[in-house]
């Protein structure tokens, strides 16, 4: 475990708050070859901020949000630091409710934000050459956005909009400029 300061933001939010990591990777020093996953929980220490389009929620107590991912091997050889770039999923959503901090990090209220995150993305995780042994240095968690469904489906609408308009069109002007076969021949020309 590791104390951290996050902040996630998108749109019409900001969360900006510290706590602990649970984390394999994170901990350590390791020796080369030992495998690791960029699996993390983050636990918050009930002191976060929430702005909520332009409300701003505080203290506030976050809690759910997950990262999973393919393992790695921490290689050996004598470099003096080490950057692992590997794919992560954001699990779960990310809770908010109102803290009881100063008291305790938990909830004084219900869960009044739900942050929906997921979504796949990467992860960068930075390595120190101690001995002979890697010792965790930093993490950055980066999310890949994916469109809401609502978008999509306006998207699909959109395109579908456009290929009927230039079909007709295609179709007008093709019907437009070939002969006309129920004209008697001596009406043509």
């Amino acid at each position: 475990m590791g104390f951290v300061d996050y902040s996630f933001s998108g749109r019409g939010f900001r969360l900006d708050g510290s706590g602990t990591v649970g984390c394999n990777f994170c901990n350590g020093p390791y020796p080369s070859g030992f495998v690791l996953d960029p699996g993390m929980s983050i636990f918050s220490e009930g002191q976060d901020s929430l702005v909520l389009g332009d409300t701003t929620y505080s203290p506030v107590f976050a809690h759910g949000l997950n990262t999973a991912g393919r393992a790695f091997r921490l290689p050996g050889g004598h470099r003096s630091s080490l950057t692992v770039r590997v794919p992560v999923s954001f699990i779960g959503p990310l809770n908010a409710c109102l803290s009881q901090f100063p008291d305790l990090p938990a909830c004084a209220s219900e869960d009044f934000a739900t942050i929906n995150f997921n979504s796949k993305g990467r992860a960068s995780i930075t390595y120190t050459r101690q001995n002979d042994a890697w010792a965790f240095t930093s993490a950055t968690f980066r999310l890949t956005p994916v469109p809401e469904p609502g978008t999509m489906i306006l998207l699909g609408m959109g395109l579908l909009g456009i290929a009927v308009v230039c079909r007709k069109t295609r179709l007008f002007h093709a019907n437009r400029h070939s002969p006309d076969l129920d004209q008697p021949d001596h009406a043509k020309g």
